[in-house]
């Protein structure tokens, strides 16, 4: 198998850095996974839009976070909040 771009990891980082790589314009990702996708921590911790972190930038990062993955929903034609 050839591709342009290799991410190792079907979690929420790797399948955001593949999503974001084909939103810029290339188009020969490939993400591979020891299992499946969100088969490690992603799908243990998918409850953790935690607000309550004392640190402020780490509540505003969880706030955008969750926005982002409600509005993906429109344009990925499913609900990720529900994989």
């Amino acid at each position: 198998m050839k591709a342009n771009v290799l991410v190792i990891g079907a979690g929420i980082i790797g399948l955001s850095i593949a999503y974001n790589i084909v939103k810029k314009g290339e188009r020969d990702v490939v993400v591979v996974d020891r299992k499946y996708v969100g088969s490690g921590s992603t799908t243990r911790c998918a409850s953790g839009f935690r607000v309550h972190f004392f640190a402020d930038e780490n509540t505003l990062f969880a706030i955008e976070a969750r926005k982002r993955l409600i509005k993906a929903g429109d344009e990925l034609g499913f609900n990720p909040r529900w994989w």
